[in-house]
């Protein structure tokens, strides 16, 4: 929020303003989708998806595709399917 956002703000609540909800605004909502949330969703349909396949399909290279499963999304390489890296004790022995 820039200085000016501020100053804004202070003005209105020193005016009565009892809202921290941010006013509507015009226009489409904003919507994303990261190469995260991409491969993410690749990864849930087919757990038995390759790296090669991912990143194919997102257009991304290898090391990028293998940094977002492993470290943004925490999961890890278990008989050639991606997991969680957290399991339970029962997950682990099935």
């Amino acid at each position: 929020m820039g200085r000016s956002q501020t100053f804004q703000w202070f003005s209105q609540f020193k005016a009565g303003r009892t809202l921290i909800d941010d006013d509507e605004r015009s226009g489409r909502p904003v919507s994303s989708s990261t190469p995260e949330m991409i491969v993410c969703q690749i990864i849930r349909e087919d757990r038995r998806c390759t790296i090669d396949e991912v990143n194919m399909l997102v257009g991304i290279i290898h090391g990028t595709c293998h940094r977002v499963l492993t470290e943004d999304l925490k999961m890890r390489l278990v008989t050639s399917k991606f997991v969680p890296s957290l399991l339970s004790v029962d997950q682990k022995q099935q």
